[in-house]
């Protein structure tokens, strides 16, 4: 509501006289008349009237224009932004239209914006309301669509700004963590400087993402104003008693407008509830200056008192300033219980309303210096009425009128807004630093280095004394004692982190410095990553952290230990040393490096044998270690390990005479403290003195880095190193107190480790300033560690840079002890090409050695203990000892190999003899004797016509004469005349399966004839053949419109079909087999069309474990079988029930080929992947659902064989054709060549020649071949003998192309598969015998990879016909 059009006027009625009465309705109409409009309302015993005047609510938005000029201020004002994910967004306070609001939110508005420097900010303009929910809710953030993509992530600010949680997993620790950079939903509005609250108003409920912790010094109240001059001593001091008489010496009228009736709603209450005779009008814009000072002072009627106008309104107000004004004094507000209806009592109304300041909770994390600004913002009452006094004197009352009067009064109360500064104007960020600064007395055998903790702090003081970098920041470091310990430093880690979100500091928290140890650091590199917290150690060394895609956040200021292994190889082959032994601690990282050293120095021909103590001993002796090493002969030994093993080690070695003065070579590590040895300041220690550990230690080696630069480089704070070595002296000298501290080794590392922070992010906020909003944003953390990697400078310890990954690179000293001192005898300064993350190469480094400083305590150098195990060899070859063992090595092996191929000639030979034996043994032995009570005299079966060629021989019909049936038609197979005893095995082996069911949906066993040859099996007549030809042959009945139950292909014998084929399952399931090979080709349909399940050369018993595992090469039908079977070659029932649904596939579809266009690999991958056959369409659900059980990935969860029967009983009509179009019903691998898979002892094929070949290609026709997949097949090799058959030698056993025979055929139609199963097969030439001479005879039969290819002349029509 504007303060200008809308005020409320309030009068009090005078005595009840008739003419008083008149003179006040005239009055009341000529107001409602001004007004347009009115409402009335009345009490019990007087009238009250109401009248409203329709406003528009509007929101308007408008910037801050500048006050000052930049001559008034003596200092740079910075500006300052403020950014939310990475984006700008504007500062925007909430103002209304009430004026000593708006006065007051631009005067703080020019504060922001000149004096602390928030260029971008916004006041937003909303009506008035003295509802503080209705307030808040116009700084909410908007509500989001419920359109969008999804719900924005929200995250309780208020208590943490992110949400992690720690847990040990297998004893490892497992942090799950929600990051603070989630998306945050800015506010409309983020400050409000005065809210109005009413006593006892509760603003929890407010506070979910404001805060209201500090008021503006002021406050507020509604209240019914009259001229102070109308109070008289006989006035009623509760002046709200007089407008309960008629009797009252004032005008009763109250003037408001309708748009605030809201704030004046409970007027009516208020008027019944104190029976006053009182009129309510509301007249708009019109109640202004001009209006009260015309009214304020009316004439009575004649013979009556002076009169006055009462006005409803609030205070502090523009519109009472000028007069003067006393406001009704109402009973007290005792009980402030909100009622029913969410209002108070109105007395409460009339009780002084604290203006409260809201803010966004977010602005002390994203604008900190404008969050303090505003707690601290205050005016007094004096100064609230100066500034109304001002505004009604200003002159020009235009738009500007408002920023012309808050720019006044900033620059004449000047001593005001100062005391509004938030402080220093600088951005802190946290640093913390990892130190190991003491610890317990029993890890007193951990590296400890307080000296690094000057050096930390002397970096961070001289980044924020430097005016050059992070001028707009000042660094706050933090220190915490690590004590070398992992779960120490973890336990400080989890606590800095929590501290950070609770203290409000994770955001602009930079990162860690340290640990020092190897060991430390690896737990918290780790799950650095999932805060987004970056670590730059300056002491661990530990191989393992190059890695930067484990460790992404992770850099360190020292090289990693790796590079040692150059120094050692380029030593140890310059000194023609060939054996090397190592001495470490199992587990520990920081020896990490020696399996990198021992891959190199293999490389190199030098042996490096690693001997490991564990971490927990019972006694510290290392006797047994030592000893180890001694009687394995090694004299060079790199000893890896903490000073208080190296104490035992050295005093151990010393007695047991393993020192230099025994010629032995210790390389032990160079970051020891000092004084490490001298064990007389440990009175504990009394197995060695300080002495003898000197002369234990004399001549030993060690590698180190180089610590600092030279002494007059220059350094990134222009001084030299020398300069700051010294000031670092001084530092420990005056601040490091215990006697423990002294100067330590790696406080170049540390200084540069905070100096790369420091440039890092300094080129970071330069480029954009964003990003300093938040730190642990992922796009923000990623260009941070881009700024790292790409950092150079010259530090205290040398150029820094981490352009070969993760660790920078120094040279490598190489020190040798000498007379209770260090003295340096090498360096090595590593190339650029040695990488942080490269593999060994031959690099071409520069490493100097300085022979004449070496002493020796022998005087000579040491060897490396080899002994060579042939001397005697190699003298008498003339060689050195390992090109002597290479040679009797060579002859040795020579000499086996040789060995060996006389054995496996002689081994053949007899092998062969004795299968000569064999065979002849089976050609005289009868084979009825594994059939007895099968065995069928061969006079009684009679063969009257040929149905095709089997996998051993030709198949037959005809008939059998039985004693009980007679004569009944039968199948008979043969097995070729002559065939081997092992083939005679194979076509006898089904035969063998046979006799053990007996099932009326099995094809049943009749007999054999195995006395004289050819032995006949013979088995019960099924007219018409298999199932897939009798179904591709009724395809075309399928879409005749008239078909009933009884038709071939309608859907209740096609149902029937399926259930005859349960049937037989079941029964092979009851009698724990597999059939491993059920599909339509394998099931036959007799006269009676019953399906029966035939072919059971692939059916194995399951014995007591219920699965049979497939072991052997061989072949598999790939497409029906079960993702078990594929992956584990494991064979149960259940797979014959994927197998069992893949048959449904071919019933539904008539002949269809399953998993159509694609190859056998394909398939293989397929099924192998979790998928199937898609399901037909337009196939019934409940068919459906069988499918897709029998086909579930899990074997167990596949229904058992009965559930299928009784399915299928229950719907009899279940399965129904589904052709969608003409479908491909055998497998075409290529248009080009065919190839045909070859199995392992399973069936076998005979291609038929006859001499008609050189006329059958003009007249022959071209067909498919069924293609199942084989898988890990032998090579073959084939012969064509002379009748045109394929013989097969020792090595093809068989050969199969999935239970299909290939003939010649003459011309002409085959009456069971269609046109579209005719191919052509271009690449095997076939010529009869007597045209040799003009065309060579070829039959080639090779293996690629699991495939068997056999090439068949183009010009060749063969005719596939299934058996």
């Amino acid at each position: 509501m504007n303060e200008h059009s809308g005020r409320w006027l309030a009068g009090v009625a005078g005595r009840p006289c008739q003419p008083c009465r008149t003179f006040l309705l005239l009055l009341a109409l000529l107001l409602l008349v001004r007004a347009t409009a009115g409402v009335t309302s009345e009490p019990q015993h007087a009238r009250s009237q109401v009248t409203s005047l329709q406003t528009h609510r509007v929101v308007s938005s408008s910037t801050v224009p500048s006050c000052f000029d930049n001559t008034e201020f003596h200092r740079e004002v910075k500006p300052q932004r403020l950014y939310v994910d990475e984006k700008e967004q504007p500062l925007t306070m909430l103002t209304s239209s009430r004026v000593p609001q708006q006065l007051m939110t631009r005067m703080v508005a020019i504060f922001l914006k000149e004096l602390l420097g928030y260029v971008n900010l916004t006041i937003t303009t909303v009506p008035d309301t003295f509802d503080p929910g209705r307030v808040i809710n116009e700084m909410k953030p908007d509500k989001q669509d419920s359109s969008s993509s999804g719900p924005l992530p929200y995250v309780n600010w208020g208590a943490s700004p992110f949400i992690y949680e720690f847990s040990v997993v297998n004893g490892t620790l497992v942090v799950f963590a929600n990051r603070s950079s989630m998306e945050v939903r800015i506010p409309k509005a983020m400050v409000s400087l005065e809210v109005w609250i009413p006593p006892g108003y509760n603003v929890e409920s407010l506070t979910t993402d404001f805060e209201t912790s500090s008021y503006l010094g002021s406050g507020g109240r509604f209240g019914w104003f009259m001229p102070k001059r109308l109070l008289r001593p006989d006035f009623i001091v509760e002046h709200w008693r007089s407008f309960t008489s008629p009797n009252s010496p004032t005008l009763k009228l109250f003037s408001r407008t309708q748009d605030d009736y809201n704030v004046t709603k409970f007027l009516r209450g208020q008027i019944e509830a104190m029976k006053a005779y009182v009129i309510v009008s509301w007249i708009g814009p019109n109640l202004n200056h001009k209006f009260i000072k015309n009214n304020s002072d009316l004439s009575g009627l004649e013979g009556e008192e002076e009169r006055s106008i009462l006005i409803f309104h609030w205070w502090p107000s523009v519109l009472l300033q000028p007069f003067d004004f006393i406001s009704v004094s109402f009973p007290p507000c005792i009980d402030r219980t909100i009622k029913a209806d969410g209002d108070s009592p109105y007395q409460c109304k009339y009780e002084m309303h604290r203006f409260h300041k809201f803010l966004w909770k977010k602005l002390k994390r994203y604008a900190k210096f404008a969050y303090n600004a505003f707690h601290k913002v205050q005016v007094n009452h004096t100064d609230f009425m100066d500034l109304l006094d001002t505004y009604n004197m200003w002159k020009n009352k235009s738009s500007l009128a408002l920023d012309e009067v808050a720019c006044h009064w900033m620059k004449n109360n000047k001593q005001r807004w100062l005391t509004w500064q938030p402080g220093s104007t600088l951005h802190q960020l946290k640093m913390v630093g990892l130190f190991p600064i003491s610890t317990e007395k029993k890890n007193r055998r951990k590296f400890i280095a307080p000296g690094n903790v000057p050096a930390y702090f002397m970096a961070v003081e001289a980044v924020n004394k430097n005016k050059s970098i992070l001028t707009d920041f000042e660094i706050h470091p933090i220190v915490l004692n690590g004590a070398c310990e992992p779960a120490m430093v973890m336990r400080q880690f989890i606590e800095i982190l929590q501290m950070s979100s609770s203290q409000g500091f994770y955001n602009n928290m930079i990162g860690f410095v340290g640990p020092a140890c190897s060991d430390t650091v690896e737990p918290i590199a780790g799950v650095s990553k999932y805060f987004n917290v970056p670590i730059i150690s300056y002491g661990a060394e530990g191989a393992i952290f190059s890695d930067q895609d484990h460790y992404p956040y992770f850099f360190r200021t020292i090289p990693e230990n790796k590079i040692f292994r150059y120094v050692y190889s380029s030593y140890f082959k310059r000194e023609g040393w060939k054996r090397v032994a190592s001495l470490t601690e199992n587990g520990q990282r920081y020896s990490e490096y020696l399996t990198l050293l021992r891959d190199k120095l293999q490389e190199d021909g030098i042996e490096l044998e690693t001997l490991k103590y564990p971490q927990e001993r019972k006694t510290p002796d290392m006797t047994q270690y030592l000893l180890d090493l001694k009687n394995k002969n090694y004299y060079i030994i790199i000893g890896d390990f903490y000073q208080d093993v190296a104490r035992e080690v050295i005093c151990d070695a010393y007695h047991l005479k393993m020192t230099g003065h025994q010629a032995y070579l210790w390389f032990l590590p160079h970051w020891f403290s000092a004084d490490w040895y001298d064990v007389d300041k440990v009175p504990s220690y009394t197995k060695c003195t300080t002495a003898q550990m000197h002369s234990a230690l004399q001549g030993h080696m060690s590698l180190s880095y180089k610590y600092f630069a030279e002494d007059n480089d220059i350094m990134q704070e222009g001084i030299t190193v020398a300069e700051w070595r010294k000031l670092y002296s001084q530092r420990i000298n005056t601040t490091v107190k215990t006697k423990n501290a002294s100067e330590s080794d790696y406080a170049g590392f540390t200084y540069d480790a905070v100096w790369t922070y420091a440039l890092a992010l300094d080129n970071l906020f330069k480029k954009d300033p964003s990003y300093a909003a938040d730190l642990r944003a992922t796009s923000t953390i990623g260009a941070f560690m881009k700024e790292i990697s790409a950092i150079s400078f010259n530090g205290v310890s040398g150029h820094i840079n981490f352009s070969s990954g993760a660790s920078r690179m120094t040279d490598i000293i190489v020190w040798q002890f000498q007379n209770k001192e260090y003295v340096e005898v090498g360096r090595f300064h590593p190339p650029p090409s040695v990488s942080d993350t490269g593999e060994d190469k031959e690099i071409d480094f520069n490493f100097k050695i300085n022979k004449d400083r070496f002493l020796w305590p022998t005087g000579e150098k040491p060897v490396d203990g080899s002994t060579c195990a042939i001397q005697a060899f190699s003298e008498f070859v003339n060689l050195e000892c390992a090109y002597a063992l290479i040679v009797l090595c060579t002859l040795c092996f020579g000499g086996l190999i040789l060995l060996l191929f006389i054995c496996f000639c002689i081994f053949k030979r007899r092998y062969e003899k004795k299968l000569e034996q064999i065979q002849e043994l089976w050609r005289r032995r009868p084979l009825f004797e594994i059939f007895d009570g099968w065995e069928i005299p061969r006079d009684k079966v009679v063969i009257n016509r040929k149905l095709g060629e089997g996998a051993f021989g030709t198949v037959y019909g005809g008939e059998c004469q039985f004693d009980t049936e007679g004569w009944v038609a039968v199948a008979v197979k043969t097995l070729k005349v002559g065939s081997t005893i092992s083939e005679k095995l194979d076509f006898l082996s089904e035969a063998e399966m046979m006799k053990n069911f007996e099932h009326e949906n099995i094809v049943r066993l009749l007999g054999v004839c195995t006395k004289t040859e050819p032995i006949y099996t013979v088995m019960e007549f099924m007219l018409y053949g298999d199932l897939k030809v009798y179904l591709l042959a009724r395809r075309n009945l399928v879409n005749e419109k008239n078909r009933n139950d009884d038709d071939e292909v309608s859907n209740k014998r096609l149902t029937s079909m399926a259930l005859d084929i349960a049937r037989g399952l079941a029964y092979l399931a009851d009698l724990k087999f597999v059939h491993r090979d059920v599909a339509c080709r394998n099931c036959l349909v007799n006269a009676n069309r019953t399906v029966k399940l035939a072919d059971f050369g692939m059916t194995r018993p399951m014995y007591e474990n219920n699965y049979y595992k497939f072991n052997r090469k061989g072949m598999l039908p790939v497409r029906w079988m079960a993702p078990e079977s594929l992956t584990e070659g494991v064979f149960t029932t259940m797979s014959d029930i994927w197998s069992y649904g893949v048959l449904l596939y071919e019933i539904v579809t008539f002949g269809a080929f399953p998993f159509q266009g694609m190859s056998n690999d394909q398939v293989l991958e397929h099924v192998k992947a979790g998928h199937t056959i898609a399901i037909p369409r337009g196939i019934k659900p409940q068919l459906d659902v069988l499918l897709k059980t029998c086909w579930h990935r899990v074997p167990s969860r596949r229904p058992q064989v009965l559930q299928i029967i009784e399915h299928l009983i229950a719907y009899p009509r279940l399965i129904s054709p589904s052709l969608d179009g003409p479908q491909s019903s055998v497998q075409i691998e290529d248009t080009v060549s065919l190839e045909m898979r070859i199995p392992d002892k399973t069936r076998k094929l005979s291609l038929s020649i006859n001499n008609r070949l050189q006329n059958v290609a003009s007249s022959s026709r071209k067909r498919s071949m069924s293609g199942n997949m084989v898988m890990n097949i032998p090579p073959l090799t084939t012969s064509l003998s002379e009748d045109g058959m394929i013989s097969a030698h020792s090595n093809l056993d068989a050969l199969n192309l999935n239970h299909v025979m290939v003939e010649e055929n003459e011309m002409g139609e085959d009456p069971l598969l269609p046109p579209a199963q005719y191919v052509s097969s271009r690449y095997m030439s076939l010529t009869p015998k007597e045209h040799k001479e003009k065309e060579k005879e070829s039959l080639v039969s090779r293996q690629q990879g699991d495939y068997c290819t056999t090439d068949i002349s183009r010009d060749l029509w063969t005719n596939v016909t299934p058996v």
